[in-house]
């Protein structure tokens, strides 16, 4: 089905708080639907409608429903072409680097001893987990245009984080891309049965959590009450 979405003539405004998209279309059998969707800022679908050729509305089909979100991804590589906020947001800790530097030895050393990898090089799932059970927020991923998932990292208040810091997610994925030579165009939540598979294999609860102690080192200001990765993996697990 995701083949059969075409973003060639998609169009994406930013207003009122949310992403709105026009010109999606998706050949649904013999017929080619048009869709207007918006999108919350955290790639949720807040609004889809379906038009047929001659601009008459028509009922969503069930099974196309599913695949309007991965349009989302797309959305953001539009944001490379057009500015939908402005002015440019701050980094949210414009002294990042500056702390990260008091920890950066040793948080490398860490990783690289213990796992064999980088934050950006298969550990990028460590240092989210670290990330989040400091800050709170959500795991989410980073993903090419096909949604194949990426890169790791942290959705909170409306800031994307990883070990470059946070940022505003357009600004974050544009970094991402452009230090890593890199093509994602989105990000979305994880999931937990199929991404970032390779990164799972290194999983390491107490390295999480030496890294978790680093990270509050560095944000004493803004760090939650934590818990280990055992805890936090018994609060979240399904009942």
């Amino acid at each position: 089905m995701t083949d059969n979405i075409d973003r060639s003539v998609c169009r994406a405004v930013y207003e009122d708080g949310a992403y709105k998209v026009t010109g999606l279309t998706v050949n649904e059998d013999i017929s080619r639907l048009k869709f207007d969707v918006k999108f919350s800022k955290d790639g949720a679908v807040l609004e889809r409608k379906a038009f047929d050729g001659r601009g008459v509305q028509r009922p969503v089909p069930d099974k196309i429903k599913p695949h309007i979100g991965t349009t989302f991804g797309y959305v953001f590589h539009l944001s490379q072409k057009q500015v939908w906020e402005q002015p440019k947001q701050d980094a949210l800790i414009p002294d990042w680097q500056e702390r990260l530097s008091s920890i950066r030895d040793r948080f490398h050393s860490d990783l690289d001893i213990a796992a064999g990898c980088g934050p950006f090089d298969g550990g990028c799932l460590l240092v989210a987990g670290a990330l989040q059970s400091v800050i709170g927020g959500d795991l989410v991923v980073l993903i090419r245009q096909n949604g194949f998932a990426e890169h790791a990292a942290v959705l909170k208040d409306g800031q994307l984080w990883d070990f470059d810091g946070p940022l505003p997610p357009a600004q974050f994925i544009m970094r991402f891309n452009e230090n890593e030579h890199a093509a994602c165009a989105g990000f979305r939540p994880l999931n937990d049965e199929n991404d970032l598979m390779d990164a799972r294999e290194i999983a390491d609860n107490s390295l999480q959590d030496r890294l978790a102690r680093l990270f509050e080192e560095v944000l004493p200001d803004i760090a939650l009450e934590r818990k280990s990765p055992q805890e936090y993996l018994q609060e979240h697990s399904p009942s």
